[in-house]
């Protein structure tokens, strides 16, 4: 059986390194204020072909199309885009288990431009390679939660086609469990290994959970907005002090937090 390692930064879904050197110039369009994405009479008409995508539905070419013309102006440079552009189909075919589909920077052309309305054509090739299932999903330095809760915050079984949002979901769902109970710093770390015999890929999740903090003391300065305002105030933060810091009151705090031995 063999196994292949990939990169992290696929799984997380990273956009491709620097743009290349040396792109063409901006393409030049006409009456670009009055480009509209949306309109069946734009002035601009952004033509999306798709080569070797057969695994990609109708609705599925058409959603890409229709978030890049969004985001996407071509009166810019579109063509400093391609990196985002060709991540953008990627990700689509990561979340449908093609895990390892490699998408080519996309061709982009004038086709035709007069007074009234340019064409540009965007020619997107793929390679999209097989589907993969999710095997399981492991965990290695934990201690602070039963490996089986950690477990339920991801949305995917075994036996379901690797969906790398769902599994982006889960990551975060594991840094709102931690930092709820105090482990502010915690950090999960996913890691894949493929099984190219079966089409199955297993998760393997290293969680570092970094200190346990709690809420240490109060400390008011300044001018009091009316008679006795510190004492409520010193008063009220008796309920959080000694407590384990909470990640979404930490980050606006003014209390000073130490780190608590495990």
């Amino acid at each position: 059986m063999q196994k292949i390692a990939l990169p992290i930064c696929m799984l997380l879904l990273c956009a491709s390194s620097l743009a290349q050197a040396g792109r063409q110039a901006a393409l030049k369009v006409q009456a670009c204020d009055k480009w509209l994405p949306d309109s069946t009479n734009d002035v601009t008409v952004v033509n999306f072909t798709f080569r070797h995508a057969t695994k990609l539905s109708l609705g599925d070419k058409k959603k890409i199309t229709q978030e890049i013309k969004r985001n996407k102006d071509p009166c810019g440079n579109l063509k400093e885009d391609v990196d985002e552009i060709a991540e953008r189909v990627r990700q689509t075919y990561m979340e449908r288990g093609y895990f390892k589909a490699l998408v080519s920077d996309p061709e982009i052309t004038v086709l035709g431009q007069n007074t009234k309305q340019s064409l540009i054509n965007v020619i997107i090739s793929v390679e999209e390679g097989r589907q993969y299932r999710l095997q399981d999903i492991s965990f290695t330095g934990v201690t602070a939660f039963p490996v089986a809760d950690l477990r339920t915050q991801f949305p995917i079984d075994a036996g379901d086609i690797f969906n790398t949002d769902k599994v982006r979901m889960g990551l975060e769902n594991l840094r709102r469990v931690y930092g709820a109970s105090g482990f502010i710093n915690s950090i999960p770390v996913p890691d894949t290994k493929i099984d190219e015999a079966t089409g199955l890929i297993s998760l393997v999740i290293a969680v570092d959970e970094g200190g346990l903090f709690h809420y240490g003391k109060l400390i008011v300065n300044g001018v009091e907005s009316q008679p006795g305002a510190r004492e409520k105030l010193l008063k009220a933060w008796q309920a959080y002090q000694g407590t384990p810091t909470m990640a979404r009151l930490s980050k606006n705090s003014c209390a000073t937090s130490t780190p608590a031995p495990m």
